[in-house]
């Protein structure tokens, strides 16, 4: 792995202490050797190093309580994943992208705009709250990240911006643990009197360009491409299909734990001339 700008210079920082404590002590035994003074001066030095060392260390506390407070600041914005990067590599604050392979995720509540009608705007907005703080748990509990909020909807994907072998895995995991988590929540929220949430997922796996994209003044770590497309269309498929989760032949293939899934055959997506197998998966 190459390192990183901030932890080189980190490092650099570091051993400049340490070579000059050495060149103290070097500098200060050649004089003792000359004057006949070397347990004199010995301590001396012991006493400096031991200042030096104390100076450094209270600057380290300094820095790494700093740094706590700007990473948490960070996962206000960010998710864990991305704030670590970030105050990793503060390159990563740059505009630019690479492609990468991942599973990209949609999830959309059902019948939204009911929703939003039946309720007063703060209970609304408590609920939508408890709704987005339990399906991110989720996802971040697996590594995934949470790309943005699109009104109701959630979009995360896995594979960036650590390569994740078993990112499929991942996404279908957390899919399915979501599902079976609303069932537990909706049971606790209807009873305070909130109305029960349905939610449709859609999970794509490929190639996608993953960076910090927008304009130099305001951009998001996101994933775009044609792939992204085709999972946003396959969270829409699950009205037509009275499906909680479809998935493409492409994610399939990349499972390597045991998933029950079943074939809806063949569908065309929009904005593709040839058609893709999709299928239901069972929570």
């Amino acid at each position: 792995m190459k390192p990183d700008k901030h932890s080189l210079l980190n490092a650099l920082f570091e051993a400049r202490w340490i070579v000059l404590v050495a060149a103290l002590f070097f500098i200060a035994e050649t004089i003792a050797r000359q004057k006949k003074l070397l347990e004199t001066v010995t301590w001396a030095m012991i006493w400096v190093a031991a200042g030096i060392w104390f100076a450094f260390f209270v600057y380290r506390l300094i820095r790494r309580k700093d740094d706590t407070i700007m990473r948490d600041k960070f996962k206000n914005y960010f998710s864990p994943q991305i704030a670590d990067g970030i105050m990793g590599n503060h390159d990563k604050l740059k505009l630019g992208g690479e492609r990468r392979e991942v599973s990209i995720f949609f999830s959309d509540i059902r019948s939204f705009t009911k929703l939003t009608e039946n309720l007063p705007p703060q209970r609304l907005t408590d609920l939508m709250q408890k709704y987005f703080t339990e399906m991110t748990a989720e996802i971040e509990a697996t590594g995934g990240v949470v790309d943005k909020f699109i009104g109701d909807a959630i979009m995360a994907f896995w594979g960036a911006p650590v390569d994740q072998l078993d990112k499929a895995d991942r996404a279908v995991a957390t899919a399915i643990k979501m599902i079976n988590k609303l069932k537990i929540l909706n049971e606790k929220w209807q009873a305070a009197g909130y109305p029960a949430i349905d939610i449709g997922i859609g999970i794509n796996t490929g190639v996608a360009i993953v960076g910090n994209i927008g304009s130099k003044t305001r951009f998001d770590y996101t994933v775009i491409g044609d792939d992204v497309n085709v999972a946003a269309r396959l969270e829409r498929l699950n009205r037509d299909y009275k499906t909680n989760i479809i998935i493409s032949e492409s994610t399939k293939k990349n499972l390597s734990i045991p998933v029950n899934t079943e074939s809806l055959g063949l569908t065309r997506i929009r904005g593709r001339n040839k058609a893709i197998k999709i299928y239901k998966v069972e929570a």
